[in-house]
């Protein structure tokens, strides 16, 4: 099957926030239980939903120096 260079950026900024630390992992499996029936592997989502993880996260995937941007989403805290 072909990739979908946009899907693949997602999910690896959802990996990633998840690597970032406890509070990433925690959002990320609060939020499928919530909207996604608890699935927790981002490649199983199509692109809207992980697109509207980011966006609330204040995740910026892609752009200048093509790579993934945490911002201070809800529940973070600014450094």
């Amino acid at each position: 099957q072909p990739t979908e260079p946009m899907k693949d950026q997602l999910v690896q900024a959802v990996k990633a926030y998840q690597r970032a630390g406890e509070a990433g992992k925690q959002e990320w499996a609060a939020y499928t239980d919530q909207y996604l029936g608890g699935v927790r592997d981002p490649a199983r989502h199509d692109i809207d939903s992980l697109q509207q993880f980011c966006d609330s996260f204040g995740l910026t995937v892609g752009g200048a120096g093509s790579g993934v941007h945490f911002g201070a989403g809800p529940g973070m805290v600014a450094m």
